[in-house]
């Protein structure tokens, strides 16, 4: 089992892949279960993105076999029912919304991500590009089969200000892995919850964003044009989120 995507590995160095078709089939075959295959997979295709050339037609066009989609897809309607409703205070959100006023790193990392809805990774590589007052154009997104498509990201404060916060964080010139594990910590106590991590920030970003708007159309697709996402079903886990 190993060595055929070990294989597929070194081959990716110099540019050579196999045809996805034949990709796909392999994973069909794996005499595991779906939970493990995707397992699988997911580690697979992160190991690929380190070792291929960057931005390569491969990448882009890499997706899970259908009968893992289908499987993923039932997952996270079993999650969305069984997923308790977590609830934010207002007062706290407030509190989030001030957090560019900090002298703590940690705290204006917090409130980047609160107010761009970008998960940290994106953060980190964000090529800022004004769109407007209160948007930016954004390329790079993750967990996605087009990752250099641009689209415009709405902030929930203004580019200026986004933008001066951004500056005053990168200036820090710390290491960006040591201040996240330190604001994974701090946002649990912001919070009052410590079961709270950084990417909560994500469901509270787009939440707070769906309540701006007109509300005409469903959260879940909604969340689809937003964050990027590929179908709903993966929108299920941001509508167990809920301010109070």
């Amino acid at each position: 089992m190993k060595a055929y995507l070990e294989n597929v590995l070194e081959n990716a160095k110099v540019g050579v892949f196999p045809t996805l078709e034949e990709l796909n089939q392999y994973f069909i075959d794996l005499p595991i279960k779906s939970t493990s295959k995707c397992a699988v997979y997911s580690k697979f295709k992160g190991q690929l993105k380190r070792v291929a050339p960057p931005d390569h037609l491969f990448l882009t066009t890499m997706y899970l076999p259908k009968d893992l989609r289908d499987f993923v897809k039932k997952i996270n309607i079993e999650a969305k029912e069984s997923v308790k409703m977590t609830e934010i205070s207002s007062r706290v959100v407030k509190k989030l919304f001030n957090l560019h006023k900090s002298k703590n790193i940690e705290d204006k990392l917090i409130w980047l991500l609160f107010c761009s809805g970008r998960r940290l990774e994106e953060l980190n590589k964000l090529v800022l590009v004004k769109d407007s007052k209160n948007s930016i154009l954004f390329s790079g997104q993750l967990k996605t089969k087009d990752a250099q498509k641009e689209y415009s990201v709405f902030l929930l404060k203004s580019f200026k200000l986004f933008e001066k916060t951004l500056m005053e964080f990168r200036e820090s010139d710390l290491d960006f892995e040591s201040i996240s594990r330190r604001a994974n910590v701090i946002i649990k106590y912001i919070c009052e919850d410590p079961t709270i991590h950084l990417h909560d920030l994500r469901r509270l970003y787009i939440l707070k964003l769906y309540e701006k708007g007109d509300r005409s159309e469903t959260f879940g697709n909604f969340c689809m044009k937003h964050l990027g996402h590929s179908s709903d079903s993966t929108s299920t886990w941001y509508s167990n989120f809920r301010i109070v």
